[in-house]
């Protein structure tokens, strides 16, 4: 079978479209680049303790979600885009757990277009 050096995924919501891209490859990838997005901070235990943090720069840590259950439902319900985008990097990261591949979550910042006010 042949493997793809380099698998740039710019559509993936959630978890569940990581998932259906890791069944359709079978690990036939060096690299998939998950294209993410600096939203999924909204929706970490760093953004439920009100942004209080000693990490500077952001670490990655920051980017945990928070143990409280009724803490993530708030957050998912405040900002379900970035809880889809972080949903997916958690699906990614176990899916690479089973493959042979290696993969890359880039958290790019907010992106300005013509419909957005």
């Amino acid at each position: 079978d042949a493997r793809w050096a380099l698998v740039a995924d710019f559509s993936a919501y959630n978890g569940a479209d990581i998932q259906a891209s890791m069944n359709g490859l079978r690990g036939r990838f060096e690299v998939y680049a998950y294209i993410s997005s600096d939203s999924v901070y909204e929706v970490s235990a760093l953004a439920a303790s009100g942004w209080s943090s000693s990490c500077d720069p952001v670490a990655e840590a920051a980017s945990e979600r928070p143990a409280d259950a009724a803490q993530r439902r708030k957050l998912k319900k405040a900002d379900s885009y970035g809880d889809g985008k972080l949903e997916a990097e958690e699906a990614l990261a176990a899916a690479l757990d089973e493959a042979s591949g290696r993969g890359v979550a880039l958290r790019l910042p907010d992106v300005i277009g013509p419909f957005d006010d």
